[in-house]
């Protein structure tokens, strides 16, 4: 809902719609589950594809207070993204459609707990989903650009590089707070998806195209988010395929006496979510196009359901608290205690008794004749004695 980087949108609504489908599961409807699994893989990996094509033009930026405006330099990519986007709000007649109403037809027939409830709550993440999906394709396509062609500045990730976080503003990068938006010297809205180049190289780089070995995986993936959701329709032969490995499994026949309503209702309401959440998104952010931000960074400062959501739920802090800080103290507890004070206590000891022995028995073995024929010297003096005075014991008696 309020992060900026591109990916993380995505990844936390990965974390939704796998939600999503333990929410199928959590009702008995396992066929529905998978069925969502199996659209998603194809909507959510044209997003994600979508996403690096985007990142690979804005030569490596990830941050979408950054972008704007790249409808009319890559119209191809838009178009893409669009349907995966429109495929995963659960627009009408798109794969997320079936999959979802699917979901929601099994939340509103439970056998468990309120249908009614757990319908709210599916259609209520359903409304999320678009919303959140309509920002991010707003915020980097459609609203005004807050870039410049010819100056954008090589960015480089690696597995350890966070997004932004925190309450910064786009325009933190040049100078009074100000962003630059670019030049209209290059092509149409209409235009084919080219490469610009930049008049003076010095200044920084341009957007660049995907080559056809980005943007064809993309074609196919759009194609599979349109159609893929007629595999449970005309048939159910998503159902049928399944049919061996769940149909043990499924409680859905007990559903049928907790039906809210009939599926053609249930089909609308769910294409009327889907489109006032990307409706909202639009209307939103088409009225502020310019800056492509809801509120100031001083009024998302003082939003204390802002800073929550754009603290992820506190998780990272508490992943930080427990498993960082916690394990940290933890190690050093084994290591100080464990490790250094009992394991290297008891064999430092051990080795410290053999050497107080070692040193005093190694004196015997020198090396040398002479000394070994005084021990035996020595051996056979004692052992005379010995016998001496076990003689002497004798007589004695």
């Amino acid at each position: 809902m309020v992060q900026n980087d591109i990916k993380r949108v995505l990844a936390y609504s990965t974390v939704s719609q796998l939600g999503y489908m333990f929410l199928a599961c959590g009702v008995g409807n396992f066929t529905a589950a998978m069925f969502h699994v199996t659209t998603h893989a194809f909507f959510k990996a044209l997003l994600f594809l979508g996403a690096g094509a985007v990142i690979h033009s804005m030569h490596g930026e990830q941050d979408m207070r950054k972008m704007g405006g790249l409808r009319k330099y890559l119209p191809q990519t838009w178009g893409v993204m669009l349907i995966g986007a429109a495929a995963i709000s659960g627009f009408p007649f798109l794969s997320g459609f079936w999959s979802k109403d699917a979901i929601l037809e099994a939340d509103a027939r439970s056998p468990f707990g309120n249908g009614l409830v757990l319908y709210g709550i599916g259609l209520f993440i359903a409304f999320l989903t678009a919303y959140y999906m309509s920002r991010l394709m707003m915020k980097t396509f459609s609203t005004d650009a807050r870039w410049t062609d010819g100056q954008l500045v090589p960015q480089h990730h690696s597995n350890e590089d966070h997004a932004v976080t925190g309450i910064q503003g786009v325009g933190s990068h040049s100078a009074g707070g100000e962003v630059s938006l670019p030049t209209t010297e290059h092509g149409s809205a209409g235009a084919a998806e080219v490469s610009h180049q930049s008049a003076h190289p010095g200044a920084g780089a341009s957007i660049i195209a995907s080559p056809p070995s980005m943007m064809i995986p993309l074609y196919i993936l759009a194609v599979l988010a349109i159609f893929s959701g007629w595999l449970a329709v005309n048939g159910h032969h998503f159902t049928n395929f399944l049919s061996p490995s769940v149909a043990t499994l499924e409680v859905g026949q007990l559903k049928e006496a907790n039906e809210l309503f009939s599926m053609t209702a249930g089909y609308v309401i769910s294409s009327i979510v889907a489109i006032a959440g990307l409706a909202l998104g639009y209307v939103l952010y088409n009225g502020r196009r310019k800056t492509g931000e809801l509120s100031s960074d001083a009024s998302k400062a003082r939003n204390p359901i802002y800073r929550v959501l754009d603290n992820r739920w506190g998780f990272d802090w508490l992943y930080s608290l427990v498993f960082i800080r916690g394990g940290a103290i933890l190690s050093n507890l084994l290591w100080r205690v464990v490790d250094i004070g009992i394991i290297d206590g008891i064999v430092n000891t051990t080795a410290g008794i053999v050497g107080a022995f070692s040193s005093v028995l190694r004196r015997i073995q020198t090396g040398y004749v002479r000394n070994y024929a005084l021990i035996m010297l020595l051996g056979v003096v004692i052992l005379l004695a010995g016998l001496i005075l076990k003689y002497s014991q004798l007589l004695s008696l």
